[in-house]
């Protein structure tokens, strides 16, 4: 069914319709107004705000939001100002760079004829000749597997010394940890800044990302 044939008009196109899971009810417990316990509408009528995507660059704001979602109580509105921020922020991701057969060898090799040299080889670079993969790292909590990311590199800690890192934005980490069946486990959510102040978004809660308008002044306008 199209959203016309609802009866409803949209004022300023900033709406989205998801389906009745356990998480969605939560958050619809959490808004204003009488629940009949069949449909509930909830609509901001006021445009938002376009910002500057330098502002999010620093990863403060997306910080901000995760921690006056904490300090008040998994606060709803809260809720919606992360997913706001997340739906036009780049963040960083810890990966294993797995490299190609034949430039393996040739690390390999290097390692062989430096002996017991090894200082001799800082410093030293390495061509390679086939691509490098980048894997990202994953969590487990309670039996359940989650993907990590970071506002900033600085934000990974110590952990972050064993890992390459790899700057993408949160809409195309959704559609990497979607796309979880090429792991060995089963991706439930996305865990944002495990090691300091951490907030999970579970996978319930991707689409609401995704159908968030951006607020970037370099995003789309509904007209």
């Amino acid at each position: 069914m199209k959203y016309t044939e609802t009866g409803f008009r949209a004022v300023y196109h900033r709406f989205a319709v998801f389906p009745l899971t356990e998480v969605t009810c939560s958050v619809i417990e959490g808004l204003p107004g009488e629940k009949t316990g069949k449909v509930t509408c909830h609509a901001q009528l006021s445009p938002l705000n376009t910002i500057d995507p330098e502002t999010l660059a620093d990863g403060k704001q997306l910080k901000d939001a995760i921690h006056r979602f904490h300090q008040n109580n998994d606060d709803t509105e809260a809720l919606f100002r992360i997913l706001q921020i997340l739906r036009d922020s780049n963040v960083w991701i810890p990966c294993n760079a797995v490299v190609g057969e034949e430039d393996q060898k040739a690390v390999e090799q290097m390692i062989a004829e430096a002996g017991d040299d090894l200082d001799s080889l800082v410093g030293k670079t390495i061509r390679s000749s086939q691509s490098i993969r980048m894997i990202p790292d994953i969590f487990e909590k309670d039996g359940k597997f989650f993907f990590p990311v970071f506002s900033t590199e600085e934000d990974m800690g110590e952990y972050g010394e064993n890992f390459s890192k790899l700057q993408q934005s949160f809409m195309d980490v959704i559609q990497t940890a979607r796309n979880s069946e090429k792991y060995e486990q089963k991706i439930t959510g996305i865990v944002i800044n495990a090691f300091t102040e951490p907030f999970i978004l579970p996978e319930e809660l991707y689409e609401a990302v995704e159908k968030m308008v951006s607020r970037t002044e370099q995003g789309g306008k509904c007209e």
